[in-house]
C-alpha cells in the first residue's frame, strides 16, 4: 500500500483491526499520504484514528433498526412510517397494503394527502404536532384504493433514524365504532323525545347490563 502511495502520490485510507499489547482488539482508521520535503525527498506520512466506539455504536445502532424493521414488518396493525417535512410515506408494513389495497412499490410513492381526505394544511398541522409531542392521536377519513372512505384513528409519533426524524403512525379502523357511537346518539335523541312527550320513566342498558340511557324522569328516582 506504501508503494501505492509512492506510485500514485494519492491518499489512502483503511480501515483495519489493530491488536494492542493487552490483547485487546481495536478498529482503527490509518490515513496515509506522500510528503516531499525542501530537499526533495519523499516520505510516507501516517496517521491514526481510534473508532473502536463508533463502530461499536453503529453496529447496536443497526442490531436497533434491524429489529425494529423486523416488528414493523410483522406486526398485524397498519403501520405506515412518513417523512413529515415532505407528508410523504416512506414505507409501510404488510398490513397497511392489505388495507388500503395498494402494494408498497405504489404506497411508497404517495403523500398522506393521497389517502387523507383532510386539507392539506390540517394534515401538516396534525404532523407538526405529532413531531413536537404536543398530540399523538387524530382521527381522521382514509380514503382506499377502492374509494372507500374509513374512518380510522391514527397514533403517530416520532422516531429518528440516521439523524432524521419521520413518524411512525399507527391506524386503526374505527368506522364500525364510530357508526355505533351515532346510532347509540340517535337512539338517546328519540328517546328523550318520546320520553318528553309521555312523562314516563325509562332507562336503557346494552348486553352487557352498561347503562347507556337515562331519562331525566327516571333519574329523579335515584
Amino acid at each position: 500500500k506504501d508503494e501505492e502511495v509512492f506510485k500514485t502520490g494519492q491518499e489512502s485510507t483503511n480501515e483495519e483491526p489493530l491488536t494492542t499489547a493487552s490483547g485487546e482488539v481495536k478498529t482503527i482508521i490509518t490515513k496515509k499520504s506522500l510528503y516531499t520535503d525542501p530537499s526533495g525527498a519523499q516520505f510516507i506520512v501516517g496517521t491514526s484514528i481510534d473508532i473502536t466506539e463508533r463502530k461499536k455504536a453503529e453496529e447496536v445502532l443497526k442490531e436497533s433498526e434491524e429489529r425494529y424493521r423486523s416488528l414493523f414488518e410483522k406486526s398485524n396493525a397498519v403501520m405506515v412510517l412518513v417523512d413529515p417535512l415532505e407528508a410523504r410515506i416512506v414505507n409501510a408494513n404488510a398490513a397497511a397494503c392489505k388495507f388500503y389495497g395498494y402494494p408498497r412499490e405504489k404506497l411508497t410513492t404517495m403523500k398522506i394527502a393521497d389517502i387523507n381526505t383532510k386539507p392539506q394544511e390540517v394534515i401538516m398541522g396534525a404532523m407538526k404536532e405529532a413531531v413536537a409531542g404536543e398530540k399523538n392521536t387524530f382521527m381522521f377519513q382514509h380514503r382506499l384504493a377502492s374509494g372507500d372512505i374509513r374512518e380510522v384513528e391514527a397514533y403517530s409519533s416520532p422516531i429518528q433514524f440516521h439523524g432524521k426524524t419521520f413518524l411512525q403512525s399507527i391506524i386503526h379502523d374505527v368506522t364500525q365504532r364510530r357508526q355505533a357511537e351515532r346510532e347509540i346518539e340517535t337512539l338517546k335523541r328519540q328517546m328523550e323525545f318520546i320520553m318528553g312527550a309521555t312523562k314516563t320513566g325509562l332507562d336503557i342498558l346494552d348486553l352487557d347490563y352498561n347503562v347507556i340511557y337515562v331519562d331525566p324522569e327516571w333519574q329523579k328516582v335515584y
